[in-house]
C-alpha cells in the first residue's frame, strides 16, 4: 500500500565532533570512535565516526583506501514503521570556521528500526595531502547535522505485516518539496527583491549549513512573525531556484533551453559559490558551458575566473580559439582583457598564462608555435635565435611584469631586444601607452601598423573624417557619462544623431518627463540639456525614442508594456525602445550614406527587451547591401551584431572597445602615434 506523509514541520540537531589522535586511527581500520546519541523528531539516533573505513560501494577502485565516514543509526521503532531523514557532514577549518569549511556531503534515506546509513566524507589521503588545512595538532573538526521530517504515514501497514517498503531518496526530496510549497511550519522569512519567501530553519541548517550560517547573520526578529532575513544582491527568481535545490536536490530551471535559462544558470552559479552549494555550482557550470556564444563568452570567462570554474574557463578558451571570427568578436567586446590581457595579474600567475593558446594558434598559422616561459630574459633570447625561417615564438604574458603598464624604458628595451622590427596589429590596445604598445617602438625600426590596424584607422578616421553624406551616428548604452566625449565629438561631424539605451532617460528627465524608476544620472541633467541645445545650434537632427518598452523589474521574466516616452509610470523602468521609435529610426537610416553605431538600444541580453537592438542590426545590414557604409564601433554593438549572425553584412566591425571610443572622441592613440606611418 502506498504511503503518504502528513507533513507538519521538520526537526533537526547539529553536532560538532573533535577527533583527536587522527594519525593513530590509521592503525585501527574499521573501528568506530567516538560516538554520540541524540533525540531528534521524537526518535533516538546514534551517530558513529570512523576515520579509516573502506571506500563506499559505488567506488570499487577505492575499496582498499581509507575513508573518513559517519554512520547514522535509528535506535527506536517508528510508529509508522519508518521515518524519513536527511543528514549532512562537513569538515570545519579550525583556522577560519564557517569560511574555509569543506563542501557538505549530504544524503537522505528512510530509516526502519535499528537500520543504519553511512555517509563518506573524505579520503584519508586528502587530509594527509592537499586538504591538510583541516588537520590541526593531529585533530579534525567535523560538523554533523540531521533533519527529520515530522508526521505519521497514513494508511500504514500493520507492524505484524512487516516493515513498509523503503522510501527512496527521490521520494524524500519530493516530500521536502511539498514542505516548501505548503509552507507548513515555516519559521523564517527571507526578503528578496521586495518579495517574501518562507522557509524552514531546520531543513536549511541540515541541508546547507553554510547557507544558514552566512544568511542568519542578517536576521531581524519580527515582533509578530517568524524571524526575517534580508537577502541583498540577488533576484527573487534566483533565490527561489536556489532554495528549491536545497530542499529537493533539483534545478528544473537548468533543464530549459534558451538564453534566459543560461542567464539564470549564471546567476545561480554565483549564488551557489557564495553559499557553498558545490553540487549546484557544478550543475550550473555544465549548463553555462553548453550555451557559450559570441555574445556571452567574455562575461562567461570572467565568471569562470571569479568563481574558480576551471572546466568552464577551458570551455570558453576552446570556443574563443575555435575560429578566428570568435576571437575577433571577443576582442571587440573588450573581452580580450580576459584572454590576452587576462585580467590584471599580480606577478606570475599560472591561470593567466598564454600557454592554452599554443595548440590553436599553431593550427591557424600552419606552423609549430614555440612558447617561451617568459617574455624577457636569456631563455627568450636563445629561443628567438634558434627560430627557423618562418618560425613563430609566442612570448608569455607581458602583464606578469608591473613594468609593462608603467611603460618602463628598460623593460621595453628588453622586449625589443629579440626582434628586428615591430608590427602592431592590436588596435584594441592602441589607446594604452604601455611598454609593449608604445615603449618598444623607440628601440625597433621600422615600427608599423598591421593590416587590421590599418583597416581600423581607414574606417574610424578616414570614413568618419570624410564621410559620404548624410552621415548618421547611433549612440546607445546605459550612461551618458561614458559617452560624453563621443557625442560632443560627433555633433561636429554628423547630420543625424540617434540616441538609445539607458542614457535616454537622463535626457527625458532633463526635459521634465516622468521616468519612473528608470536609470538616470542626476548629476548629468544639465549636460543632457546642453547637448540638446548644441545639436540645435549645429543643425544636427537629434532623435530620441518617442515610445519605450518598460518593465516592473530588471529581469528576463519581468512584466512589460509599451508606453509614451514622456509618461513612464511610477514603479516601472525603461529597458528598450518601442515600435514607433523603431519605425522612425529605420526610416531615417534609409536616407543615410554613412552610419556609425556604438551602444545597444536596450537590454538586449534579455530577449523580451532586444527588439530595438535587433531591428537596428537588421536595418544596418539591409542598407549596407544598398551601398551605405556601416561601421560598428566596438563594445556591445558588436556582440549584438554577432548574436544576430549579421557581422559579415556590415562594412566594418571594430575590434577595439576603449580604443574605438577614444578615436571617435577625437583623441590620439599612443599606440598609433608611436608608429612610423602614423
Amino acid at each position: 500500500m502506498a504511503h503518504t506523509v502528513n507533513l507538519t514541520e521538520a526537526a533537526s540537531s547539529e553536532h560538532l565532533f573533535k577527533i583527536n589522535g587522527f594519525t593513530a586511527t590509521k592503525q585501527k581500520p574499521r573501528s568506530f570512535s567516538p560516538s554520540r546519541k541524540c533525540a531528534v523528531g521524537g526518535h533516538d539516533w546514534h551517530i558513529q565516526f570512523c576515520a579509516n573505513r573502506s571506500g563506499p560501494p559505488n567506488h570499487p577502485s577505492d575499496s582498499g583506501a581509507g575513508w573518513v565516514m559517519f554512520r547514522l543509526r535509528l535506535m527506536s521503532k517508528p510508529a509508522g514503521g519508518a521515518v524519513a531523514a536527511s543528514f549532512a557532514c562537513r569538515l570545519v577549518d579550525p583556522n577560519q570556521p564557517g569560511l574555509g569549511d569543506s563542501p557538505d556531503q549530504i544524503s537522505s534515506a528512510s530509516f526502519h528500526a535499528y537500520e543504519f546509513h553511512d555517509v563518506y566524507l573524505v579520503r584519508r589521503s586528502g587530509l594527509e595531502g592537499w586538504q591538510r588545512r583541516y588537520l590541526k595538532d593531529d585533530y579534525i573538526l567535523v560538523q554533523f547535522a540531521i533533519t527529520v521530517l515530522l508526521g505519521e504515514p497514513k494508511n500504514a501497514v500493520a507492524s505484524d505485516a512487516g516493515p513498509p517498503p523503503s522510501v527512496p531518496s527521490s521520494d524524500l526530496h519530493r516530500q521536502f518539496g511539498e514542505l516548501l510549497r505548503s509552507q507548513k511550519g515555516a519559521d523564517v522569512t527571507f526578503h528578496v527583491s521586495g518579495e517574501s519567501v518562507p522557509a524552514h530553519r531546520s531543513v536549511l541548517a541540515a541541508r546547507s549549513p553554510v547557507f544558514m550560517a552566512q544568511l542568519y547573520g542578517h536576521t531581524k526578529e519580527a515582533s509578530t512573525s517568524a524571524p526575517c532575513v534580508e537577502v541583498k544582491d540577488m533576484e527573487a527568481e534566483v533565490f527561489r531556484a536556489m532554495l528549491r535545490f536545497i530542499y529537493t536536490d533539483t534545478a528544473p530551471e537548468l533543464e530549459r533551453s534558451g538564453w534566459q535559462a543560461t542567464a539564470i544558470a549564471q546567476h545561480l552559479l554565483e549564488a551557489a559559490d557564495r553559499y557553498g552549494l558545490e553540487r549546484l555550482k557544478r550543475m550550473c557550470e555544465e549548463k553555462v558551458s553548453m550555451d557559450i556564444s559570441v555574445g556571452n563568452v567574455a562575461t562567461t570567462l570572467a565568471l569562470a575566473e571569479q568563481h574558480g570554474c576551471a572546466k568552464l574557463k577551458a570551455s570558453c578558451i576552446e570556443f574563443i580559439l575555435a575560429v578566428p571570427e570568435n576571437l575577433f568578436a571577443l576582442a571587440a567586446t573588450e573581452g580580450y582583457k580576459h584572454l590576452f590581457m587576462l585580467g590584471r595579474p599580480k606577478g606570475v600567475t599560472t591561470k593567466y598564462s598564454l600557454k592554452p593558446l599554443v595548440p590553436r594558434l599553431s593550427e591557424l598559422l600552419g606552423v609549430n608555435v614555440v612558447m617561451a616561459n617568459d617574455c624577457i630574459g636569456e631563455e627568450v633570447q636563445k629561443l628567438a635565435a634558434s627560430l627557423p625561417d618562418g618560425g613563430v615564438l609566442l612570448l608569455e604574458n607581458v602583464r606578469f611584469y608591473k613594468e609593462e603598464e608603467k611603460n618602463d624604458p628598460e623593460f621595453a628595451k628588453k622586449l625589443a631586444s629579440v626582434a628586428d622590427l615591430y608590427v602592431n596589429d592590436a588596435f584594441g590596445t592602441a589607446h594604452r601607452a604601455h611598454a609593449s604598445t608604445e615603449g618598444v617602438t623607440k628601440y625597433l625600426k621600422p615600427a608599423v601598423a598591421g593590416f587590421l590596424m590599418q583597416k581600423e584607422l581607414d574606417y574610424l578616421v578616414g570614413a568618419v573624417a570624410n564621410p559620404k553624406k548624410p552621415f548618421a551616428a547611433i549612440v546607445g548604452g546605459s550612461k551618458v557619462s561614458t559617452k560624453i566625449g563621443v557625442i560632443e565629438s560627433l555633433l561636429a561631424k554628423v547630420d543625424i544623431l540617434i540616441l538609445g539605451g539607458g542614457m535616454i532617460f537622463t535626457f527625458y528627465k532633463a526635459q521634465g518627463y516622468a521616468v519612473g524608476k528608470s536609470l538616470v544620472e542626476e548629476d548629468k541633467l544639465e549636460l543632457a540639456t546642453s547637448l540638446i541645445e548644441k545639436a540645435k545650434s549645429k543643425g544636427v537632427s537629434l532623435l530620441l525614442p518617442t515610445d519605450v518598452v518598460v518593465a516592473d523589474k530588471f529581469a528576463a521574466d519581468a512584466d512589460s508594456k509599451t508606453v509614451p516616452a514622456s509618461s513612464i509610470p511610477d514603479g516601472w523602468m525603461g529597458l528598450d525602445i518601442g515600435p514607433d521609435s523603431i519605425k522612425t529610426f529605420s526610416e531615417t537610416l534609409e536616407t543615410t550614406k554613412t552610419v556609425i553605431w556604438n551602444g545597444p538600444m536596450g537590454v538586449f541580453e534579455f530577449e523580451k527587451f532586444a527588439a530595438g537592438t535587433d531591428a537596428i542590426t537588421k536595418k544596418l545590414a539591409e542598407i549596407t547591401a544598398k551601398g551605405v557604409t556601416t561601421i560598428i564601433g566596438g563594445g556591445d554593438s558588436v556582440a549584438a551584431v554577432e548574436k544576430a549572425g549579421l557581422a559579415d553584412k556590415m562594412s566594418h566591425i571594430s575590434t577595439g572597445g576603449g580604443a574605438s571610443l577614444e578615436l571617435l572622441e577625437g583623441k590620439t592613440l599612443p599606440g598609433v602615434l608611436a608608429l612610423d606611418d602614423a
